[in-house]
């Protein structure tokens, strides 16, 4: 098959994109993406580790116009206009669009005759209620995220296929009725084998243990409960929490921190290049994803809590379904409850009382991954249902 992805956000580094794409052209379907990228300065074509990318230089102002896709209809009769003219004289059988931003565009834009996949990485109408530009000044009044849920509903209906993330999304949206029934596909965020050439099972050991996150610090992404989880274990455990990642809410954090006086246990290291996780990863003791609970996060899982497992640590989450299924199917770790400091402290805690059990954790995480949860699995089952389209 000929596969035309649309992307309206950077590339790269999207690595579930450039994975999807990649694994599509080693089934031996083509695939061209087309990348409306917001900071591109130039449009260009190019292969990107065999993908093949016709890149449309959006610039600021329709990158601001974005957010107000579904609020006025020129950002769509933008974007559907660069989509055909990218696509001239391709032949085209699945229009394959990830995320809603751009989906009108993408539906006005589709070759006659072709199938439409539409790959939702994320629940955007419930987590951009969460958005700081939603939330206030201007936002508040001319972005409605009822309109944004109207219109997944519309192409998630239309679509041919339905990828997400997890099967707690697929449940989702036949649950709450945006669809009766949806051949969905589950695509989940693992990471792949390589990602840890060499894994072992861990061991606390001597020293301080030490606490890994990895990605946004935003306010939703419950940074907030583990250190003042790490205040309330201050006396107890000789800990530490490496943060890799930053966001708007960063300097909250290091004012939090700074008034704790946890300048000594908690270590916020910024953005870092994903060449630089393993070092982390090897360092640590257990990976933590506290991330708040609404329905964005109950249904979709963070790519850190596999490459935690790539690295035998056991993990530590809260209470978000998609989450809690993985650290209960595969006895990898422990759940504390969403936003609760001292329950977090407690499982911190405990986590370490037993070094067989630990270990045992460690062990299952890396069973985890050797069996099921990595990108090679994924992708073989993604491509076996893609062909059925």
């Amino acid at each position: 098959m000929h596969v035309a992805m649309i992307l309206d956000d950077a590339f790269p580094p999207d690595l579930r994109v450039e994975r999807e794409a990649q694994a599509l052209i080693e089934a031996g379907h083509e695939v061209i993406l087309v990348n409306l990228h917001p900071d591109a300065v130039s449009s260009q074509r190019y292969n990107h580790n065999g993908v093949s990318v016709a890149s449309i230089a959006l610039g600021p102002f329709w990158r601001k116009m974005s957010a107000l896709a579904y609020t006025l209809p020129f950002y769509h009769w933008h974007v559907a206009l660069q989509i055909r003219r990218a696509l001239k004289g391709e032949s085209v059988d699945v229009m394959h669009v990830h995320d809603l931003k751009v989906a009108r565009g993408a539906w006005w834009a589709r070759p006659a005759g072709c199938r439409w996949l539409l790959d939702l990485h994320e629940n955007r109408p419930e987590i951009m209620q969460h958005y700081r530009h939603v939330k206030s000044g201007i936002g508040r009044w001319l972005i409605r995220a009822g309109r944004w849920a109207r219109f997944e509903r519309e192409f998630i209906r239309k679509a041919d296929a339905v990828v997400v993330v997890t099967e707690e999304a697929a449940e989702w949206y036949v649950g709450n009725g945006t669809v009766p029934r949806q051949p969905f596909i589950v695509v989940p965020n693992y990471s792949p084998r390589s990602f840890c050439p060499s894994p072992e099972v861990k061991a606390t050991g001597s020293g301080p243990k030490r606490l890994l996150y990895i990605g946004d610090t935003g306010e939703r992404r419950g940074l907030g409960s583990a250190i003042a989880a790490m205040d309330i274990l201050r006396d107890e455990l000789e800990l530490e929490l490496h943060v890799l990642g930053t966001g708007s809410f960063q300097s909250h954090h290091e004012e939090d921190i700074r008034a704790r006086g946890l300048e000594d246990r908690v270590y916020l290291h910024g953005w870092v290049h994903p060449t630089e996780f393993a070092a982390h990863l090897d360092r640590a003791h257990v990976g933590i994803c506290p991330i708040h609970r609404n329905p964005h996060h109950d249904t979709t899982y963070a790519n850190k809590i596999f490459q935690y497992m790539s690295f035998g640590l056991p993990l530590l989450v809260s209470d978000c379904p998609a989450q809690v299924r993985v650290v209960q199917q595969f006895d990898c770790g422990r759940v504390h409850k969403a936003e609760d400091a001292e329950d977090m402290a407690r499982e911190i805690s405990w986590m370490f009382t037993d070094a067989k059990r630990y270990q045992a954790w460690s062990k299952n995480a890396l069973s985890a991954v050797a069996a099921e949860c990595n990108w090679e699995t994924a992708a073989e089952q993604f491509t076996k249902r893609y062909a059925s389209i």
